[in-house]
């Protein structure tokens, strides 16, 4: 019954899926191979998470489509590409190499008094989520950092409506200066619900709709932001933020807390077990019956 499906309605379909859930269904068979492989099913995919919010491509005309998206649903900013409030210029900000002949450039704050780093994520998938922000002090400046504030919020994409129960906000205490000798370490934030918990919307519903009634869209945008103005500040290097998926906050060290701790050297792998892939066609089969109303 698939096989004899017009390509359009399958891309319809596919939308659907999370995209490891696609990459495992182009190993099901030959046709949902070529199918995955062409530009159309990402450019649909574009349309349904992002909308008129997608971020502009790249001017590289090099780019393929599955690239843009794939920067496009990327859950990790390079501090670089993170907006400033106040002092974005080269007496406050510089832009350097992450390490002697990198291509990867991170932002070394050399001094302000008014710090505020924010920016957002469109099109975030429902689950839990740590925020992290990865950062080192320099050894030359040990200033006092205890009153950084990191906060992280999620809101409706077309709204910009904020859920209740998904504000996270906590401050860095005097513990902060202890890892002004130990290199880059990171700032965990308290685990986030972007949607997990709340009622789903309808599969065949618009998940552009922004009413919080009837439940979460399927994506969701997520704001987050540093900040402190209080204090003179510098010698403040910022690598990046992320937002790393938790599959079961239940398990998580400290989960309503701020955490800082040094990043292992080689972070061990995430679980790679794949679904069978008989299990991904059967999904793929009850998202069609809901599609077309069987």
């Amino acid at each position: 019954m698939i096989q004899n499906l017009p390509n359009e309605t399958v891309y319809l379909i596919m939308k659907y899926l999370d995209i490891p859930d696609v990459g495992r269904l182009m190993r099901a068979c030959k046709s949902f191979y070529e199918l995955a492989s062409q530009d159309y099913l990402w450019l649909v995919l574009q349309k349904y998470r992002f909308g008129s919010s997608s971020p502009p491509q790249h001017d590289d005309s090099e780019e393929s489509v599955l690239t843009t998206f794939k920067r496009m649903s990327s859950l990790k900013r390079a501090s670089i590409d993170i907006g400033t409030a106040w002092g974005d210029t080269a007496q406050y900000f510089e832009k350097v190499p992450l390490e002697p002949g990198s291509a990867r450039f991170i932002r070394h704050l050399i001094e302000v008094w008014w710090l505020q780093m924010d920016g957002e994520f469109l099109a975030v998938p429902r689950g839990y989520y740590r925020p992290v922000w990865r950062l080192k002090l320099d050894t030359n400046y040990p200033a006092a950092y205890a009153g950084l504030t990191f906060k992280v919020h999620v809101a409706d994409d077309i709204a910009n409506q904020t859920h209740p129960s998904s504000v996270s906000e906590c401050t860095a205490d005097a513990s902060i200066e202890t890892f002004n000798r130990r290199g880059w370490f990171e700032c965990v934030g308290p685990v986030i619900d972007v949607g997990a918990s709340w009622a789903p919307r309808m599969l065949c519903g618009s998940p552009r709709e922004s009413s919080w009634d009837d439940g979460s869209p399927a994506f969701l945008k997520v704001s987050f932001m540093m900040y402190e103005h209080q204090t003179f500040k510098r010698g403040l290097w910022i690598d990046c933020f992320e937002l790393r998926k938790v599959a079961n906050p239940g398990n998580e060290d400290r989960p309503d807390q701020l955490i800082m701790r040094i990043p292992p050297t080689n972070r061990p792998p995430g679980n790679q077990q794949s679904p069978a892939t008989d299990s991904i066609v059967s999904r793929f089969r009850n998202l069609l019956g809901s599609f077309i109303g069987i």
